[in-house]
């Protein structure tokens, strides 16, 4: 009982009290709304903004497109590194340059694309080179691919003077070979 009679001792003394009246000079009156410096100061934060985002997808676009050049032509050196490969040992003779244009498919994409390819003498063995280059636009530098392979005479190959492709027990041995390699790779 005593905080009620408390609590109405604190109620009447808050109403005796006259709330204060805020007064305002007439020249100062507060206006909501914005300003015309808050409109500029936003609309050049827009502008700026707006700017760096542009620039940010124009450079994404340009970058895409150079990437997406460098993936066809890394294909398009895979493919002639592969053919070279296929090739016999007899035909990789040392100081071989070839220069030729890229697939159709590849010109679509990297127009006026050349591929080189060079055999050198590496040991027992040949380096094989295979480099794509492509314009890169006005003033910039030609964009290139390169991709480099060591091959060695197969193990039972027969010489020059015979046939190429090995055939027989021969061409056994090599898929025998590989088997072996790919189940080792396993781990059986």
């Amino acid at each position: 009982m005593p905080e009620i009679a408390r609590m109405l001792r604190d109620f009447s003394i808050m109403q005796q009290t006259e709330p204060q009246r805020i007064v305002r000079s007439p020249g100062k009156r507060r206006r909501s709304g914005t300003t015309a410096v808050e409109l500029v100061v936003a609309v050049t934060l827009l502008a700026v903004l707006t700017g760096i985002c542009g620039e940010l997808i124009v450079s994404t676009v340009r970058l895409r497109r150079e990437e997406r050049k460098r993936a066809w032509a890394l294909q398009e050196a895979a493919n002639v590194m592969e053919t070279l490969f296929a090739k016999p040992w007899d035909e990789l003779s040392v100081g071989k340059k070839e220069v030729r244009p890229c697939s159709p498919a590849g010109q679509s994409v990297l127009e006026s694309a050349v591929v080189r390819q060079e055999v050198f003498a590496a040991g027992k063995g040949r380096r094989l080179v295979v480099t794509v280059e492509w314009p890169n636009g006005e003033g910039k530098l030609p964009g290139s691919v390169s991709l480099v392979a060591y091959r060695f005479p197969t193990v039972g190959a027969p010489p020059a003077s015979q046939s190429s492709r090995p055939s027989g027990p021969t061409r056994q041995l090599v898929q025998d070979t590989n088997v072996q390699r790919v189940a080792n790779d396993r781990g059986e």
